[in-house]
């Protein structure tokens, strides 16, 4: 979690545990609340694309209001009554074929890339640079490049085979790694169908419903985690379907980033919260929706997803005054840190103390993402504790400390009930599950495991490194 009284006092210093639970996680005093480059009228909020699943053979939908189909050019195909059901499937579909490019290298130097594209050309070889990822630009400022720029031979090859004999005839000039792709899949057409009236159309992909709001069936929520479950939902904006190179169906829902956030604040957190708490949620989500662009499902036709791994969007389902007032008078709010977007992960529990970012996932130490202590003026504190040591971490586990997540021992609201169960928790494993994790994770049977030793810890305690001993070794 944060530093969480940089927002709180920025939001009216609220002290009630509830805002304290679900605010942005471990984000320091190191980042400061900046408008992004937008006027303050909806026509200039940036549009989202927001990828809702993949891979499906069939999609039901209904919408609310009379509506109507519009192909890639935006022509209009055919036009639906309200509260009718469609399904959509893949005619003739199947997965797109493969090609491959002799790739020099990749750098997010655009300068670079054009010298040494000169530098080859020079030498006689046709070279191109294609420009990958994105960049985050609004009103013309670029908040996050995650643009990447690929230097390759011109020439497509439509088998491995081919593109090995053309690296073998250049690498006296250069040397160049192959690169599979999938090509631009043209295969199968969508057929929409109206199940009660039997209207038909057939188009190519992508096809638009522009309406009021689209209702889908069984939308997956939660995606490999135990409280996984599929429910039907409602979305404004626009819905497009496409294919994929997959052969079958991916959902896109395409509207402003103001509306998206209204479907986010309140799956991310509860409407019950205080305002002022949902408002530091909106700040957070808003600012980690801009982070995210470019640097995840950069190969898909969305800019994010609508699970866990980006952030939870659910739709309208469970808007509310409250959390649309969060949304609404924090608008364009977001977190910078030396003119740089911040990397608002949150989190709903943090057992007493975060932990340093570069022992939870790839990439280094950040300045303004830091372990701290739950407590007020935590970082100022932390480290203190030690719990990287074995004998502290044992009595910090055991104990149940005075720190703003602690929701064990003190009164809190009904609607933070859930919590309880993370603040100290226990996970029993058999020694054959175990052992079957450590063959899946390192390759190696450890055979009947006796003993599994602490190597090192992270500012926290959570364990970064460990020793596991076995009848093997």
């Amino acid at each position: 979690m944060t530093k969480r009284r940089t927002i709180h006092k920025r939001f009216l210093n609220i002290l009630t545990l509830t805002t304290i639970i679900c605010t942005i996680f471990i984000i320091t005093t190191a980042c400061a609340f900046r408008p992004y480059p937008s006027e303050n009228n909806f026509e200039d909020d940036p549009v989202l694309r927001v990828g809702i699943f993949q891979n499906r053979t069939n999609v039901d939908f209904a919408v609310t209001d009379k509506f109507y189909f519009t192909d890639e050019n935006g022509n209009t195909l055919a036009r639906g009554d309200a509260r009718t059901v469609w399904r959509v499937i893949v005619k003739d579909g199947r997965p797109a074929s493969s090609h491959y490019l002799l790739v020099v290298e990749t750098t997010r130097d655009k300068n670079a890339a054009e010298r040494i594209a000169d530098e080859l050309r020079r030498q006689g070889l046709n070279i191109i640079i294609d420009e990958l990822g994105k960049a985050v630009n609004i009103k013309g400022k670029i908040l996050r490049d995650y643009r990447q720029y690929r230097i390759r031979e011109a020439n497509i090859y439509s088998s491995p085979e081919k593109a090995q004999r053309q690296q073998q005839n250049l690498s006296n000039r250069a040397w160049m790694n192959i690169v599979s792709e999938y090509t631009k899949n043209e295969n199968g057409l969508l057929e929409i169908s109206n199940l009660q009236t039997g209207q038909r159309l057939t188009a190519r992909s992508p096809v638009k419903i522009i309406g009021t709001k689209v209702a889908l069936k069984n939308v997956t929520s939660g995606e490999g985690y135990h409280y996984e479950n599929s429910e039907n939902r409602i979305y404004r904006g626009v819905m497009e379907f496409l294919i994929e190179a997959t052969g079958r169906i991916t959902a896109v829902n395409i509207l402003t980033v103001e509306d998206y956030l209204r479907g986010v604040v309140p799956y991310e957190m509860s409407n019950s919260f205080p305002l002022e708490a949902l408002k530091a949620q909106a700040v957070a989500a808003r600012t980690h929706v801009f982070y995210s662009i470019g640097s995840r499902h950069a190969g898909d036709p969305f800019d994010i997803c609508d699970d866990t791994h980006c952030q939870v969007y659910g739709g309208v389902r469970k808007e509310s005054e409250q959390s649309d007032t969060a949304v609404r008078e924090t608008k364009g709010i977001v977190l910078m840190h030396n003119d740089e977007l911040c990397n608002t992960v949150f989190s709903a529990m943090c057992g007493g103390h975060t932990e340093n970012p570069e022992n939870v996932w790839q990439g280094g130490p950040s300045p303004y993402l830091k372990g701290v202590l739950d407590i007020e003026n935590g970082r100022k504190y932390s480290g203190r504790a030690n719990l990287s040591n074995e004998q502290t971490i044992h009595r910090w586990i055991s104990s149940k400390p005075n720190v703003f997540c602690n929701t064990v021992s003190e009164q809190i609201p009904d609607y933070l009930d859930y919590t309880k169960k993370y603040f100290r928790w226990e996970v029993v494993k058999t020694g054959e599950q175990l052992r079957s994790t450590v063959l899946k994770e390192t390759g190696k049977n450890p055979g009947i495991i006796k003993e599994i030793v602490p190597i090192k810890r992270g500012a926290s305690g959570r364990l970064i490194q460990v020793e596991v001993r076995g009848s093997n070794g």
